[in-house]
C-alpha cells in the first residue's frame, strides 16, 4: 500500500514482552535446580529489525535461508551477549529455549531495546525466526513513511481482504503505545501536583 515502508510480524507487542524461564546458554552450567535463566523471547518474521527500528550490531538478521528444515538459529541482544560472553563474540555460540530439545546457533546481536517499560534496566532478549518457531498469536508491525494514522484504515482493509475471518480489534500507533506506557507516570505527577496545591492552600489559610 502507498505510504508503507516495511512490514513484519512479531509475537511481542512493544513494551508488552514475555519472559521465559529455563534458558540454557553455552558455557554456563546450571548450579542448582533453582539456578535458572530467564530471558525475553520474541518470535519474529523477516524484516522485523528494519520495521521495528532495532539495529543489528553484529552478524546478520534472519533471512530466507532460516527455514523450518534448516539449522536452528537465534539472535540475542547486546545485553545478553555481554552477560554470557564478555570480551568475546556471541556469534556462533549456542542457546536453548525451555520448550525445545535442540540448540540454536546465534547468528546476530541486536541493539538492546525497551521490552516491558520505558524506564526498565537492560533486559536479556532472544529472537527466533517465525519459520522455525510457529506462533498463532502475532502482532503485525507496519513502518510508515509518513504519519501512521493515515495508514490505519488501509492496513485494516488489507488484513480483512487477506483473511476475512481475522478480527482486527486493536490498532495502535507507536505514539499511542508510548502514551500508554507513560500513563502511570503522568498520573503520579498529576497527583503530586494536586497534593502540592492542596498543601499550598492549607498553608495559605494557616497564614
Amino acid at each position: 500500500a502507498p505510504g508503507v515502508g516495511s512490514v513484519s510480524w512479531a509475537s511481542n507487542l512493544p513494551l508488552w514482552a514475555r519472559f521465559e524461564s529455563g534458558i540454557q546458554v553455552e558455557g554456563r552450567a546450571q548450579r542448582s535446580q533453582s539456578d535458572v535463566l530467564a530471558s525475553i523471547v520474541n518470535i519474529v518474521d523477516l524484516g522485523y529489525f528494519e520495521t521495528a527500528g532495532v539495529g543489528i550490531q553484529q552478524g546478520r538478521p534472519f533471512q530466507t535461508i532460516d527455514r523450518e528444515d534448516s539449522a536452528p538459529v537465534a539472535i540475542v541482544n547486546a545485553k545478553m551477549a555481554a552477560d554470557y560472553w564478555p570480551g568475546q563474540s556471541a556469534l556462533g555460540k549456542l542457546v536453548r529455549l525451555p520448550a525445545e530439545k535442540f540448540l540454536r546457533q546465534i547468528v546476530g546481536v541486536a541493539r538492546t531495546a525497551n521490552y516491558t517499560t520505558l524506564a526498565e534496566p537492560p533486559q536479556d532478549c532472544i529472537y527466533v525466526p517465525l519459520d522455525q518457531a510457529y506462533s498463532d498469536e502475532m502482532t503485525l508491525y507496519v513502518r510508515a513513511k509518513g504519519d501512521p494514522r493515515f495508514l490505519m484504515s488501509a492496513v485494516q482493509r488489507e488484513v480483512r481482504a487477506a483473511g476475512p475471518e481475522i478480527f482486527v480489534n486493536d490498532m495502535r500507533t507507536g505514539r499511542a503505545l508510548i502514551d500508554g506506557a507513560l500513563f502511570q507516570a503522568r498520573m503520579g505527577v498529576a497527583l503530586l501536583t494536586v497534593f502540592g496545591m492542596l498543601a499550598l492552600a492549607l498553608a495559605a489559610i494557616g497564614l
